[in-house]
């Protein structure tokens, strides 16, 4: 929806929803005997298991058998605008944004797995879905969440041949996880500190024996981005552009000085919170990502 408020002015709003109908993920439930195959979560699937002899056997698993939890992921969002049309020589908007992004799978690429190293990048080929247990208190906030976003941007058109503008943007944080061990060291499970749970798992072992190492008393589920969010980053841009009537118009040289007061601002933590059953990783809750810091942008443009 769109408004003109008066001669100079005019508002807008948007509302968007969004929800995740089907997915390609693989997973190793289980069910599928040690195998690990590609299937759509969040339903019923039929597979094909190679046998000795090189045929093929076509198997049906209810979503119930393969102990998987109803797919998940969805964004809603509300966009306000307050716009003034170029005139008198200059143009401005300013926009505003809430948004909610949530649910128990990111896509195809799972970013909150980085330690710095840049994460899950084989496509399709997730953790999220490959066990039951990794799906425990997987529902929350996901990693691209940033609930409050404002851009303002405008020019002013000096002569008719140079142009100044600048944009500000300014975003909340992303969410912030904590994932540990699970409660128990069940053959099949990964050894590893990426279940939805925050602190020692314990060495689940019978107490008295040797090494046995009690759970933390802090220790328990961690839903998905229940551990606050990274701090709100700020960025000011700046361009002047210059067309010269000598060549009629059609070159723009532009300027372009990005992030100019040189923010930067960490976006990505390390959310893993043990380096084993019983230790706490000494990694846990360091910076991984940081905002890019000021740079600049000399473009030209011609038009025919």
């Amino acid at each position: 929806m769109e408004q003109q408020i008066s001669s100079n002015y005019n508002w807008g709003a948007k509302l968007t929803y969004r929800k995740l109908v089907s997915a390609i993920d693989d997973t190793c439930t289980p069910v599928l005997g040690g195998r690990c195959l590609t299937f759509n979560p969040g339903q019923g699937n039929t597979f094909e298991f190679l046998q000795p002899d090189g045929s093929l056997k076509t198997v049906y698993f209810s979503k119930e058998q393969l102990g998987l939890p109803d797919l998940k992921r969805k964004y809603y969002a509300l966009d306000l605008f307050l716009e003034h049309p170029f005139a008198d020589r200059w143009y401005g908007r300013i926009g505003y944004t809430y948004s909610r992004n949530y649910g128990n799978t990111e896509g195809q690429l799972a970013s909150d797995l980085d330690t710095g190293t840049g994460g899950q990048t084989d496509v399709s080929r997730t953790q999220d879905w490959d066990l039951p247990q990794l799906m425990v208190g997987s529902n929350g906030l996901l990693p691209n969440n940033r609930t409050h976003q404002i851009k303002a941007f405008g020019y002013y058109q000096l002569t008719p041949e140079w142009r100044f503008g600048a944009t500000v943007i300014a975003a909340s944080g992303r969410p912030k996880n904590c994932t540990s061990y699970y409660p128990t060291a069940d053959a099949g499970l990964y050894n590893s500190s990426t279940y939805w749970f925050c602190g020692l798992a314990g060495s689940d072992t019978k107490p008295g024996t040797p090494g046995y190492a009690a759970p933390s008393a802090d220790y328990g589920i961690s839903p998905r981005g229940s551990h606050g969010s990274t701090p709100w980053t700020y960025q000011l841009n700046l361009n002047v552009a210059y067309t010269p009537g000598w060549m009629d118009n059609k070159l723009t040289l532009q300027l372009d000085a990005i992030n100019v007061l040189n923010r930067q601002t960490a976006t990505m933590y390390n959310y893993r919170y043990s380096s084993n059953r019983t230790t706490v990783n000494p990694l846990y809750g360091r910076e991984l990502n940081y905002t890019d810091p000021r740079y600049f942008r000399l473009t030209a443009r011609y038009d025919f």
